[in-house]
């Protein structure tokens, strides 16, 4: 007769045999398919395929609703993942705000060594305060401001202009700063904002500004270059606590293996921008004092850096850069 001990053994062996159920991990992006962010999601999909011997993949899902809707979606464990721009996160997770300061990064690669070192693993591992695991970051470029009536090519060219900002992030009080009006506005509605009049431009990476038509609306887009905010991949802590340490091994390889490829299609993507901005009818405006712009962000995104934790990852950073030149 088998004892009740070696019974409970023989069925926790069972059950550990068993591999995990199948999951298709959805996924909400508010970029349109031809978007690297999203093709970054199909390869990570493939790529979970290859880390669980086909069992979990990712399904990409279009937003349609705000940020902050879809962020406590996220959290609930309604939805697995999402990608967000960084700037969403800075009122509550404050380390997001380092990489996020204007001209903070002196190169790409500057920005590379930063993200995917030890500096990028500590900014994503305070998302787990939030109920959110951070995956990796996606390179979107550099952002530049765009316009509807009159190019800039100067800091003062802002002054009086309503320009859009994200609720909560750090650029509504540097564009302040410089005499700008900063406008919070979700980005489904800054398309209609801009057509009326409503809003007289905004800043964006280049392949995000073509993909939502603003050329069509905003036909100036000045290289100011003046931050390099990343995107960032966050999946639900309630789902993820759940998961076994081999699925989540998987998922943070397949993540890491998304964003080199983002990485990798990226300058395709902007070339491929500007050519169907241009004959949408845009202006890129090459000539712009960009020192003018240097002088007077830098300074108001300094003192946003207020917290130990900031000015520390700051100093890091920063020290990198000092490195690599």
């Amino acid at each position: 007769m088998i004892s009740v001990t070696k019974s409970l053994a023989i069925h926790l062996m069972v059950a550990l045999a068993v591999p995990a159920a199948a999951e298709e991990f959805r996924i909400l992006d508010l970029r349109d398919p031809n978007h690297p962010s999203r093709q970054a999601i199909v390869y990570m999909g493939e790529q979970l395929k290859l880390q669980t011997a086909g069992r979990h993949t990712v399904k990409a899902l279009q937003q349609s609703a705000t940020n902050e809707i879809t962020l406590q979606q996220v959290k609930l464990g309604n939805i697995a993942m999402a990608v967000y721009g960084l700037a969403l996160f800075h009122p509550i997770v404050p380390a997001s705000v380092v990489p996020s300061l204007p001209y903070v990064f002196r190169s790409e690669r500057h920005q590379h060594e930063v993200l995917d070192g030890p500096i990028g693993d500590d900014i994503l591992a305070d998302f787990e305060s939030e109920g959110l695991v951070g995956l990796c970051f996606y390179d979107v470029g550099a952002r530049s401001f765009f316009s509807v009536r009159r190019k800039i090519r100067h800091i003062d060219d802002l002054r009086g202009m309503r320009i859009r900002v994200q609720p909560g992030e750090i650029m509504g009080p540097i564009l302040r700063s410089v005499g700008a009006i900063p406008t919070i506005l979700p980005f489904l509605r800054v398309y209609d904002h801009l057509k009326v009049g409503a809003l007289d431009g905004g800043e964006f990476d280049l392949v995000s500004w073509e993909g939502a038509r603003y050329p069509e609306v905003a036909r100036y887009y000045s290289f100011t270059r003046h931050n390099m905010i990343p995107r960032v991949v966050v999946f639900s802590k309630k789902l993820w606590d759940g998961l076994s340490a081999e699925d989540r091994a998987g998922l943070r390889v397949a993540a890491r293996a998304s964003a080199r490829y983002h990485r990798a299609i990226q300058a395709e993507a902007e070339r491929t921008a500007r050519r169907s901005a241009e004959a949408a009818g845009a202006e890129f405006v090459a000539d712009v004092d960009r020192q003018s712009f240097v002088e007077a962000m830098v300074p108001a995104g300094m003192r946003l850096v207020v917290g130990s934790r900031q000015k520390e990852l700051l100093r890091q950073v920063q020290e990198v850069g000092l490195r690599l030149d």
